[in-house]
């Protein structure tokens, strides 16, 4: 696990505690991300098809299941903004 994150102990969730990380960005900034993870997705699944490696599969698949997670958050975001927004 050599350069990932540690996550909380188990315990955790049997106090209630969820295993979770509040991030605040911008629209932009989460588009910015998405056409990153886009790509990598992308570079993952061509290498796949070159070389075979399930590993290019699994990554390719763990990019563009974040990619929905934040796809469903931004377009959330964009309702709440777009229904919030005053009328000039």
């Amino acid at each position: 696990m050599e350069g990932r994150p540690r996550y909380a102990p188990h315990c955790f969730r049997e106090l209630g505690v969820p295993r979770m990380i509040d991030v605040q960005l911008t629209d932009d900034e989460v588009t910015t991300i998405m056409v990153a993870l886009d790509n990598y997705r992308y570079e993952r699944e061509t290498e796949f098809v070159y070389t075979g490696d399930p590993q290019d599969q699994q990554d390719a698949g763990s990019a563009e299941w974040c990619w929905q997670k934040l796809h469903a958050v931004q377009q959330k975001f964009r309702a709440v903004s777009q229904n919030s927004e005053f009328p000039e």
